[in-house]
C-alpha cells in the first residue's frame, strides 16, 4: 500500500459490544473468588499462577477463598503464550474434569487462560485441537475475520497483577512459529475479574510503568482506530485521563495507597472496555511481532513503541491524538502542578513518560539492534495493521524501528 495521509472512514453508525462480566476494585475483594467461582459452577478450578505470585500473600489469601474446592495448579506461565503449552495445558485440565479457570497473575496468565479454554472447546471427541481456524485474520478486501470458537468454553476468572486491563477483553495472545496470533471471541472473556488494591497485591514500580503503558495504548489505540465509534472514544478518554493521573501519582508523586492503585485500575478497565469495539491498529501490531521475535515484554514493547507510532499517525488522526495529548496534560497539571511542555502528541507522551519512570527506546529494554526486516515481514500477517488509520509501508516501518531504537531528538 502507499502511505496516505488520509484518514479511513469511520462508520457513522455505532455499535458497543461487551460480555457479561462481574468486576471489582478495591481492598479485599479476593476473598470472594472462591464464592464467585461456586456461583459459575466450579467443583475442579484450573488455577494458572506463577510460583512466586501463588506462594505469595495474595496466592494465600485465593486459596483460602477456594477452600475444599478440588483444583488443578499449573504454576508454569511462560510470556506470550506459547500456543503447544495451552494445547497441552487445555487437554490436562479437560482430562481433570476442570469446570472453571482462575488466573491469578499478569497477561500471559491471563492469556493463558483464555487460550486454555478455547483449546478445551474447540477440542474434538478423538482428541485432537485444531486452532488454526480460531485466529483472526485479514481477508483479501482489508477487513479483519474473527472466527468463534464453538462449544461452550469453560468459565475464566482473573485476578490481574499488572495493569493492563487486557483481560477484559475477548481477546488472547498466542506463539506459533515465530509468528503471535490473536483469538478473538466474546465467549472467551472472563465471567469476573478482581482487582486487588491492598497491599497484599504488590504492583511494583517498574511493573507499573510499563504495563500500564499497555493500557495507555489501548486507549490511544481505540481513539485513531478506524473501527471505534463515539462510544468507544468516551471510554477510551476517560480512560486515558485514570490512567496518566494514576501513574503520576503512583509513579512520580511516589503515592502506592489504595486509592492510587484503584485509579489506575479504573483507567485500565475503562481502556480496555473501549478496546472491546475499537480493536488495536500498528501499534500493538509491532509490538506483537516484537514480542514474538525478540522476546521482548509487552509492557516494555508498548512502553518504548507508542510514542512513535502516534509520531506516524498524527498525519491522519491528528484530532483524536489532540485530544490525547490534551487530557495526558491535564492530568500532569492536576496531580504534579507542573505542566508537560511538549508540542505534538508524540512528544507529550515522551515527556510523560520520562515523568513516570517508563522506557522510551528500545536500547533502554536491553534491544539496541533489532531484526529489522523480520519485524516487516511479520507486521504483513498482523490484523492490527488494517484497522490503522494511515496505511503502512515496509520503508515506514522500518523508519518506525529505527527512531525507536534510541530515540528521536
Amino acid at each position: 500500500m502507499t502511505r496516505d495521509a488520509r484518514a479511513r472512514a469511520r462508520s457513522a453508525t455505532a455499535r458497543y459490544e461487551t460480555p457479561a462480566q462481574r468486576v471489582e476494585i478495591g481492598a479485599g475483594v479476593v476473598d470472594g473468588v472462591g464464592g464467585i467461582i461456586f456461583g459459575l459452577g466450579g467443583r475442579v478450578v484450573g488455577v494458572l499462577a506463577g510460583d512466586r505470585v501463588w506462594r505469595g500473600p495474595l496466592g494465600e489469601r485465593v486459596r483460602r477463598s477456594l477452600g475444599s474446592l478440588d483444583r488443578v495448579v499449573c504454576t508454569e506461565i511462560e510470556p506470550h503464550t506459547p500456543l503447544p503449552a495451552a494445547v497441552r495445558l487445555g487437554r490436562r485440565f479437560a482430562d481433570a474434569g476442570v469446570d472453571v479457570i482462575l488466573a491469578l497473575g499478569g497477561g500471559s496468565a491471563g492469556d493463558l487462560g483464555k487460550a486454555t479454554a478455547a483449546v478445551m472447546a474447540a477440542r474434538g471427541d478423538d482428541g485432537r485441537v485444531d486452532m488454526s481456524r480460531l485466529f483472526a485474520r485479514v481477508r483479501a478486501d482489508g477487513t479483519v475475520s474473527d472466527p468463534v470458537v464453538g462449544g461452550r468454553p469453560v468459565p475464566l476468572v482473573v485476578v490481574p497483577t499488572t495493569l493492563s486491563g487486557a483481560e477484559l477483553t475477548p481477546g488472547a495472545g498466542v506463539t506459533e512459529n515465530g509468528m503471535k496470533r490473536v483469538l478473538w471471541d466474546q465467549a472467551l472473556s472472563a465471567r469476573a475479574v478482581l482487582y486487588e488494591t491492598s497491599d497484599d497485591n504488590d504492583l511494583p514500580a517498574g511493573i507499573v510503568a510499563t504495563t500500564s503503558m499497555n493500557a495507555v495504548a489501548h486507549a490511544v489505540e481505540a481513539m485513531y482506530s478506524t473501527a471505534g465509534n463515539a462510544i468507544s472514544d468516551g471510554l477510551a478518554l476517560a480512560g486515558l485521563d485514570a490512567l496518566a493521573a494514576g501513574m503520576l501519582r503512583y509513579l512520580a508523586a511516589r503515592d502506592r495507597g489504595e486509592d492510587a492503585k484503584a485509579e489506575l485500575f479504573t483507567g485500565a478497565v475503562l481502556a480496555s472496555r473501549a478496546l472491546c469495539t475499537a480493536r488495536v491498529c500498528l501499534h500493538h501490531a509491532v509490538c506483537h511481532v516484537l514480542g514474538a521475535h525478540h522476546g521482548v515484554a509487552h509492557g516494555d514493547a508498548n512502553a518504548v513503541m507508542l510514542s512513535y507510532v502516534v509520531d506516524f499517525n498524527e498525519a491522519g488522526a491528528a484530532r483524536p491524538l489532540a485530544r490525547c495529548a490534551a487530557v495526558i496534560r491535564g492530568a500532569a497539571e492536576r496531580v504534579l502542578g507542573t505542566p508537560l511542555t511538549a508540542a505534538s502528541p508524540g512528544a507529550v507522551l515522551r515527556e510523560f513518560q520520562h515523568r513516570v519512570g517508563a522506557p522510551v527506546t528500545l536500547a533502554e529494554i536491553g534491544l539496541p539492534a533489532v531484526d529489522v526486516e523480520g519485524v516487516v515481514a511479520g507486521l504483513r500477517e498482523e490484523r492490527g495493521v488494517a484497522l490503522n488509520p494511515v496505511p503502512v509501508t515496509d520503508d515506514d516501518v522500518r523508519r518506525l524501528v529505527a527512531a525507536a531504537v534510541h530515540g528521536v531528538a
